[in-house]
């Protein structure tokens, strides 16, 4: 992807460095988005706190014992019956694989 941004640039005459590793290297400090989402991320795993709708859910299921929102279509909400393991096979974890 870089590449073919720095041969758009070259087609146009435009002076770029030698490589795209370098052009990547260089653009990394500019990159808040990306940096700033990593050190969100660490941040909320470290305190374990949850924001917005997981956070509603959570408490709902927490405090109300309701996994599924009274709001919810429950067409969408149904369990599928095929997906229970048979009557006489062992609940194991590698019987999921």
């Amino acid at each position: 992807l870089i590449q073919a941004e720095l041969n758009i640039l070259l087609a146009e005459g435009q002076d770029v460095p030698t490589s795209a590793y370098d052009v990547f290297l260089q653009t990394i400090p500019s990159r808040f988005y990306p940096i700033f989402m990593l050190v969100f991320s660490f941040v909320l795993l470290l305190s374990m706190r949850e924001f917005g709708p997981m956070l509603h859910a959570e408490r709902r299921a927490q405090f109300e014992r309701k996994v599924v929102s009274d709001s919810a279509n429950q067409d969408e909400t149904l369990l599928d019956s095929s997906l229970e393991p048979a009557k006489d096979v062992p609940r194991r974890w590698w019987n999921a694989i």
